[in-house]
C-alpha cells in the first residue's frame, strides 16, 4: 500500500516551530543570531537559508535535520537522484519534489555540505590573505 505525503514548504515548517514555541519574528532572531529580515524571507519561501543557518534552526528547535525536511516541497537537492516507489506525493502546487527518504542518505548531504562551506570559509581567508600581499607588495 502507498502513503500519502502531504507536502508543506520548508517556510511552513519554521513558521510551526516558531508558533509552538510562542516566539516572535524578533524573538527567534534574536536566539538565533540572524536578522528579523531572513527568517521572515524563509517563512515566506523567498529565499532558503544556508546550511550553517539551517543546522542552527536545527539545534535551537532541538530537531533532528531529517524531520525538518521530511515532506518539505521545496528544499532541492541538485545532481542527486532519490527513488522510492512506497509513497505518492500530493502536492496542491504541483512542483518538482525531491523527497529523500534513506535517512544516512539525508546525513551524507550535511556532511558533504559542510565540508563545502568549510572549503569555502577556507578559500575566502587564502584570498584576503592573497590580495593583502598584493596591496602591500604594490606599495
Amino acid at each position: 500500500m502507498q502513503k500519502i505525503l502531504f507536502m508543506k514548504t520548508f517556510g511552513a515548517k519554521l513558521r510551526d516551530l516558531r508558533s509552538k514555541k510562542n516566539l516572535s519574528l524578533d524573538e527567534l532572531a534574536h536566539h538565533l543570531e540572524l536578522s528579523k529580515t531572513s527568517i521572515s524571507k524563509w517563512e515566506s519561501d523567498l529565499s532558503k537559508p544556508s546550511t550553517q543557518n539551517f543546522l542552527k534552526i536545527c539545534e535551537f528547535f532541538e530537531v533532528e535535520v531529517y524531520d525538518l525536511v521530511e515532506n518539505v516541497s521545496n528544499l532541492f537537492f541538485k545532481k542527486l537522484k532519490f527513488e522510492s516507489n512506497d509513497f505518492i506525493i500530493n502536492n496542491p502546487n504541483n512542483s518538482s519534489i525531491n523527497y529523500i527518504s534513506n535517512e544516512e542518505t539525508l546525513k551524507n548531504i550535511v556532511t558533504t555540505q559542510n565540508q563545502l562551506s568549510d572549503l569555502l570559509s577556507k578559500q575566502a581567508v587564502l584570498i584576503t590573505k592573497l590580495s593583502e600581499n598584493l596591496n602591500s607588495s604594490s606599495k
